[in-house]
C-alpha cells in the first residue's frame, strides 16, 4: 500500500528441475510414453528471464516473459477455480503475460511490522503451463509487499519455497514538501524581509499519493546557536503569542499558522527548521497523528514548555523530512 508514498520493491523468484520428457493420453497408454519429446502434441513453455513484480497503492501486478507463446493458467494458490483470483491465457502467439490482483483480495494475509513500522501484504501465486493441470515446469512464487509508514521507502519481497531466488528492486518516489513564509495570507506572496509586528503565515506543503503529514518540532535560532522551540513533538504550538496553532486542510497535505513577525535582540535574521512526519491515509495509518489535538491553555510567556520541547529536540531521532526557511527581519 507507494506509502507513501508513494516505493523500493524486493523479490526472489525461483526455479525448478527441467524437463526430462513429455507424457500424452492416458497412463495406461504405453505408445503414448514412447513418444519422442519432438513429437509430444503440447510443448512445455518456460520463463524468460526474471518476473517483474510491482506493488502499487491498491494493486500488486506479476508480468513475466516465455520462451514460447504462452498458454496456461496464472492464479492464487488455493483459487484456481476462483474467476476472480485466476486468469486464463491463450497463445495467440504472445510470450508475454501479465497479472494483477486487488490489495487484501484472493486470501492475500496483512500482517503488520513493528520495525520498520510498516504493513506487509503476502500471497503464493502459481504459473502454469498447462489448461487443468500442475506439472513439472510450473512456478510458484510466494509474493510479499512491504509498504513503510513514514512512506519514505517502499520494499516488496517475492519468496519461493525450496526454489532458488533471485531478487528484483523498485524504488517508490518520495513526496516533496516546502516550507514558505507569505504575506496576508495562506497564499499571499513570499517574504524574505519583513518588520517587526507585520502578519506572516508560515506554510508547509507536501505533495505525494494518498499521504497525510503532521509538521512538529519546529525551531527558530539566530544562526549562531541560540534556539527556540514553536512547536512541540505533537505538533502543538509552544507559544502562541510566536506561533498560532497549525490549520490543516482537509487532504491533510498543507498546513499554515499564523505570526507576528519577531527576532531576537542582537541580530537581524531568523531561521526557522521544522520536521514533517508522513503516513499512509489509504491504510488508515493517519487515524489520531494528524491534524494533532492541541490544548488551546499554551500561550505567551511558556518558558518551561518551551525549554522541555528543546531538550526533547536535541534528545531524540532525527527527522523524516527537514525544511527550513530563512527570513530576514528589520532592526526596530
Amino acid at each position: 500500500m507507494t506509502v507513501g508514498q508513494r516505493r523500493q520493491v524486493m523479490f526472489t523468484v525461483g526455479r525448478g528441475k527441467e524437463n526430462e520428457g513429455f507424457v500424452e493420453g492416458r497412463m495406461n497408454d504405453k505408445s503414448a510414453h514412447r513418444l519422442p519429446p519432438w513429437k509430444a502434441p503440447w510443448r512445455a513453455e518456460r520463463l524468460q528471464g526474471t518476473p517483474k513484480v510491482e506493488c502499487h497503492e491498491d494493486v500488486v501486478s506479476l508480468d513475466v516473459v516465455t520462451e514460447e507463446p504462452f498458454k496456461g493458467n496464472i492464479f492464487v494458490k488455493g483459487k484456481a477455480k476462483d474467476p476472480a483470483c485466476m486468469r486464463h491465457f491463450d497463445s495467440n502467439g504472445q510470450t508475454y503475460a501479465s497479472y494483477s490482483m486487488q490489495l487484501g483480495r484472493c486470501g492475500m494475509q496483512r500482517l503488520r511490522s513493528a520495525n520498520p513500522r510498516g504493513m506487509n501484504f503476502v500471497i503464493t501465486v502459481i504459473i502454469s503451463f498447462h489448461e487443468k493441470f500442475i506439472t513439472q515446469y510450473d512456478r510458484a512464487f510466494h509474493i510479499r509487499c512491504f509498504y513503510m509508514e513514514p512512506d519514505e521507502v517502499v520494499s516488496s519481497s517475492l519468496e519461493v519455497s525450496a526454489l532458488p531466488t533471485t531478487v528484483l528492486t523498485h524504488k517508490m518516489e518520495m513526496p516533496k514538501c516546502e516550507y514558505t513564509v507569505r504575506r496576508d495570507s495562506p497564499n499571499g506572496p513570499l517574504v524574505t524581509f519583513a518588520e517587526v509586528g507585520d502578519t506572516v503565515f508560515h506554510v508547509w506543503d507536501c505533495h505525494g499519493p494518498d499521504m497525510g503529514m503532521m509538521v512538529k518540532k519546529c525551531f527558530v535560532t539566530d544562526g549562531k546557536g541560540e534556539d527556540h522551540a514553536v512547536l512541540d513533538s505533537d505538533g502543538c504550538s509552544t507559544d502562541t503569542f510566536l506561533l498560532t496553532e497549525l490549520t490543516y486542510d482537509i487532504d491533510l497535505m498543507k498546513a499554515h499558522a499564523q505570526s507576528q513577525v519577531f527576532k531576537y535582540a542582537d541580530t537581524n535574521q531568523l531561521y526557522f527548521t521544522c520536521q514533517i512526519r508522513l503516513c499512509q491515509k489509504q491504510m488508515g495509518l493517519c487515524q489520531g497523528v494528524t491534524p494533532p489535538r492541541c490544548s488551546s491553555s499554551q500561550g505567551f510567556g511558556n518558558d518551561s514548555q518551551s525549554e522541555n520541547s528543546t531538550r526533547s529536540h536535541r534528545s531524540r531521532r532525527s527527522p523524516i523530512i527537514t525544511s527550513k526557511r530563512l527570513t530576514e527581519v528589520q532592526s526596530v
